[in-house]
């Protein structure tokens, strides 16, 4: 912009300090990266929160798929970048406010920073501190968030993408049908019905990042 002459008086950038860099970490993400319009409807949304509970507690369904979950829930991230994330992936700005740090694979961007809610730190903080108990040994840096129980007796592999898949799309297809409205013709006239959402067509593994508080 300089070299365009961008800068000189009476152009639009006079007065950019000498010193100001744009840098790539500033960018950014391409619009399409948000994939608008597949957010689930909110009732589907509401009822899948509503059965997070059932995710803990079992050998198959661990601590780590229900805070998997609950962070494709509340960030509306790739399922790799939220398997991947380390132990220290949480921060405060300036401000106070609590930023997510993750690498988004799909664009080649490492330590992407995203706001997140109280309530997400929460989820967060606690899986670190469960975390730091099952491996005391090994240093915070070299730890995982959401480590694989199997064959990791340091903590730093984590859990595979592959794994949380197949473990969402068995908990959803476990719980009762989503009931949502729905406007039909019945006998020439437009009414709405609570009919069952279609849950193997319609559920992707990456969840929409409107987690409804009430839910929760």
């Amino acid at each position: 912009m300089r070299s365009l002459g961008l800068t000189r008086s009476g152009e639009p950038l006079h007065g950019l300090p000498d010193d100001f860099a744009l840098l790539a970490e500033d960018i950014p993400d391409d619009s399409e990266d948000t994939e608008a319009g597949k957010d689930l409807p909110p009732e589907v949304m509401r009822q899948i929160c509503e059965h997070l509970p059932s995710l803990a507690g079992t050998k198959r369904n661990g601590n780590e798929n229900r805070v998997a979950t609950e962070l494709l829930i509340d960030t509306g991230r790739r399922p790799t970048e939220i398997c991947q994330l380390r132990w220290d992936c949480i921060e405060q700005d300036s401000t106070g406010q609590n930023v997510l740090i993750y690498d988004n694979y799909k664009s080649g961007r490492k330590g992407r920073r995203l706001p997140i809610s109280q309530a997400t730190a929460g989820v967060i903080t606690r899986q670190q501190e469960l975390i730091r108990t099952d491996f005391p040994l090994t240093p915070t840096a070299e730890l995982m968030l959401l480590p694989t129980r199997v064959g990791n007796p340091h903590g730093r592999k984590p859990i595979g993408a592959g794994w949380l898949s197949g473990r969402h799309r068995e908990w959803i297809q476990s719980l009762p049908e989503f009931l949502v409205p729905t406007r039909v013709e019945i006998n020439g006239q437009q009414i709405t019905k609570m009919l069952p959402f279609d849950k193997i067509q319609h559920l992707p593994l990456r969840l929409p990042a409107h987690l409804l508080p009430a839910a929760r």
